[in-house]
């Protein structure tokens, strides 16, 4: 690959629940950012140029409950408290992003684009039910910064550049920033990254750990004294990137999407806010061009996409410490995959056609304190419906039993409806002038998303489970139901905070693969020597755990934070086992010393071994480690900043549960075996702000 050149401004801050970002004599290269978990404020402020990561999984994974199954360098998927994909909503710049990869290859963290730097809202524990509905698993919004508007009749212009380049894997990433306004503001932002295949601590080449893309976004809006309006419209494309843990590597991923977003202020307690937005994917994935081929006789090109388009609309009344909101949304969204081989014109199969999910919400929420009580209740209700049109195959003519599959699909009635409901309550009591308790319960629902129900011949599409099974839909799915328990602490004294969190989940209906009992698909595998496949089915499940947050100002110039987590995830019926893919007991601290233009920190992840393991789905436990990551920033001047960084610093070999097993055949890592972490990476940052 070419070397390129890397320019980002980009500071990250990573805030908590109901984030709001002080603007008041901050510049841009230090961006205070105050996060609340509930009732308690605390800051936090990490900067994308302290990590290698493309797609801001390291400092995301510094949240509490926060981590991330990598099947590829940029195709992350985020898990919170141990569950993952569909189930934890991700809003990116206020959208809600349908990716076309049905194996979460252009997931949503793929969409980021690098700026002046990412605010990050988690919303802790149970979301509520404002932030959007079938968030069972939790709610994440990733936005870029939203910069005042003057009112002056002279335009102010700020922006930046960034230089980024690391050793390990020859990382050299760019991106840019421009932003003028005077009461009317534009904006464009832009990014390129490119890396090779990195090193294990042992020396060890990681096959398909390479990627390649660029990105752009163009913002415009105004605002006075009634109203803000905004338009954003970006883009992504993606070549050549392996995902190693999937049976597919990305030839290319072309994404758009916009937002036209508007506020209206009728007075001091009423305000409306209007968002339409959308996007679009075009994705080619094979299994022969980027990676050891397979006989040509098993060549694979899937070639997918995916349309999305929705309105949100909310009105909120504040008076006082009341906040009263309703809101209504409708989303709507459309999924095509069709698989063939190159070396075969004859070959095809329409895997996903027409397949339609649309949904419509509405909510209501009220917050309010009342004796120094702080509660916040709501309720959302919600129809999903969703769509499939006929699919087929060649080889339905040569064997019966793909035949059976293909007509008992065909002749299924496959138009779906689900009815969802969301219930949610949080409390937080304080205890003493230092002390205070939250409570949060809530009753959660999902429906099933398209590739459970329409997966109608057995193959690895998983919605990034990567677990090497395959997988059949069913159109008898049920939706799921959790009730959610959420009980915490948080004491604050003299620069410190400490807080803690126990939370439960008990799952109805919980979708996950068990073994199929269609003859025609299990006759399908033993033709072909594999195993037989596994079918989306309703079973029962609970995920209970702990975590804690620290974030404390020790003097003048140190600071410390950390966080920690341990979740445990069972099926209950029809069987007992661990679920698949959880993070084990992790642990993370940073500690940071600033003074005059020298800055220091370093950080510590350290993971456990996770022997709690999935065995239906062929998980192997992985050993616990830790990895040490260092860096020195210099402030030259008021423009200039100087940046040196070493992530895994003792070049420590490790395998990371969360990262999947290597599919591909034939390199240095061994088919099957756990993926590793990269080993000592040394990075350079010069960033240049106007």
């Amino acid at each position: 690959m070419k070397k390129i050149q890397h320019f980002a401004l980009s500071a990250c801050a990573l805030a908590l629940a109901h984030t709001a970002i002080a603007t008041e004599n901050a510049d841009i290269e230090s961006i205070e950012v105050v996060g609340r978990i509930n009732t308690f404020v605390s800051n936090s402020e990490i900067k994308l140029n302290q990590a290698s990561s493309p797609d801001m999984r390291a400092q995301l994974q510094t949240l509490p409950g926060l981590n991330v199954n990598g099947n590829g360098t940029v195709s992350g998927v985020l898990q919170y408290r141990g569950l993952f994909g569909d189930r934890v909503r991700i809003n990116i710049d206020g959208n809600e992003i349908a990716g076309a990869g049905p194996n979460a290859m252009d997931s949503p963290l793929s969409h980021v684009i690098s700026s002046v730097f990412q605010t990050v809202t988690l919303h802790q524990g149970i979301a509520p039910v404002s932030v959007g509905a079938e968030t069972l698993g939790g709610a994440v919004e990733i936005d870029e910064y939203a910069f005042d508007i003057n009112q002056s009749d002279v335009w102010q212009t700020q922006g930046g550049v960034n230089a980024l380049w690391t050793n390990n894997n020859h990382k050299a990433a760019s991106a840019l920033v421009f932003t003028t306004a005077n009461g009317r503001y534009f904006s464009a932002s832009a990014d390129i990254q490119e890396g090779d295949n990195y090193e294990a601590g042992n020396g060890v080449t990681v096959p398909s750990t390479f990627y390649e893309r660029g990105a752009l976004k163009l913002r415009a809006g105004f605002e006075n004294t009634k109203h803000r309006a905004d338009v954003s419209v970006a883009k992504r494309d993606t070549n050549e990137s392996g995902t190693p843990a999937l049976a597919m590597d990305i030839n290319f991923v072309d994404a758009l999407w916009y937002r036209l977003s508007h506020r209206f202020i009728a007075n001091e307690n009423w305000q409306v806010h209007t968002q339409v937005f959308g996007n679009q994917n075009e994705h080619d994935m094979d299994n022969n061009s980027l990676r050891t081929p397979p006989m040509p006789a098993m060549f694979r090109l899937n070639s997918v996409s995916s349309e999305a388009s929705g309105i949100t609309s909310k009105l909120v009344h504040e008076v006082a410490d009341n906040t009263f909101e309703i809101g209504a949304e409708l989303y709507k969204r459309k999924h095509e995959s069709f698989i063939t081989n190159p070396r075969n014109a004859m070959f095809f199969i329409n895997n996903f056609n027409n397949v339609n999910r649309d949904r419509v919400s509405a909510y209501l929420q009220y917050s309010s304190k009342y004796q120094n009580w702080d509660w916040q209740t709501g309720v959302r209700v919600s129809q999903v419906s969703s769509s499939a049109d006929d699919v087929g195959t060649n080889m339905a003519m040569m064997n019966p039993n793909v035949a059976a599959l293909q007509n008992t699909f065909n002749n299924a009635d496959r138009s779906k409806s689900f009815n969802l409901l969301d219930l949610v309550f949080k409390v937080n009591i304080p205890l003493s002038d230092n002390l205070s308790m939250q409570g949060s319960g809530a009753i959660k629902e999902r429906a099933p998303i398209y590739s459970e129900l329409y997966s109608w011949f057995p193959l690895g599409v998983s919605a990034g489970l990567a677990d090497g099974r395959n997988y059949i839909g069913n159109l008898d799915l049920d939706k799921e139901t959790a009730r959610k328990l959420d009980l915490g602490l948080v004491y604050q004294a003299n620069g410190l905070v400490v807080a803690g969190s126990l939370f439960y989940s008990d799952i109805d209906d919980y979708i996950l693969g068990t073994p199929s009992t269609s003859q025609a698909a299990n006759n399908i595998a033993m033709m072909n020597n594999i195993q037989a496949p596994l079918q989306w089915n309703n079973t029962d499940a609970t995920l209970a755990g702990i975590e804690g947050r620290l974030v404390g100002q020790l003097n003048e110039y140190w600071s410390v934070q950390g966080t920690f987590e341990y979740v445990r995830g069972k099926q209950t019926s029809p069987i007992d086992q661990d679920l698949y893919r959880l993070a084990p007991l992790n642990l993370n601290v940073r500690l940071d010393y600033q003074r005059n233009q020298w800055g220091w920190h370093a950080s510590a992840r350290s993971l456990g071994a996770q022997n709690k393991v999935a065995e239906q789905q062929n998980e192997t436990p992985t050993a616990g480690y830790t990895v040490f990551n260092t860096g020195v920033d210099y402030q030259v001047n008021d423009q200039l900043t100087v940046t040196l960084m070493a992530e895994n610093l003792l070049d420590k070999f490790y395998e990371d549960h969360l990262t999947g097993i290597n599919r591909i055949a034939q390199t240095e890592v061994p088919r099957g075996a756990k993926i590793p972490g990269a080993g000592r990476n040394v990075g350079l940052s010069v960033q240049y702000q106007f």
